[in-house]
């Protein structure tokens, strides 16, 4: 019998360390969960981030610069223009339509005629 209780002991004593295992897990768990939504409430409000907010004179020069490139046709000046509006831009379309070209000319006019920062590419 005493073997047996002995093992109860040892049992019952594993089982509360796993428990505190699961638990901490659990709370890092919900931390991790906890940081996760801060980090999407955040990008949420960076991608509704109007450009407008910063000087109209930016998004004019911008404009003129955008209108002045001759590698790009009018479908894409206008994707481009659009994307000076706002903080959040998703480029799309058939392949070989200029989408690299598109989002790289973006990418420009946002950090360095609007100097929009940090900028991600994804």
């Amino acid at each position: 019998k005493q073997q047996q209780s002995g093992r109860k002991s040892r049992s019952r004593s594993g089982s509360r360390a796993s428990k505190r295992r699961d638990d901490e897990d659990a709370n890092s768990d919900s931390s991790a969960e906890r940081e996760e939504e801060k980090r999407q409430m955040r990008c949420r409000e960076l991608a509704e981030t109007e450009v407008s907010e910063y000087h109209e004179d930016k998004i004019l020069q911008a404009r003129r610069q955008v209108n002045e490139i001759e590698s790009m046709n009018n479908s894409q000046r206008e994707a481009i223009n659009a994307s000076l509006k706002q903080t959040c831009t998703v480029v799309q379309g058939p392949p070989g339509t200029g989408k690299t070209s598109v989002s790289v000319q973006i990418l420009s006019f946002w950090t360095k005629v609007l100097q929009l920062t940090p900028v991600l590419a994804t």
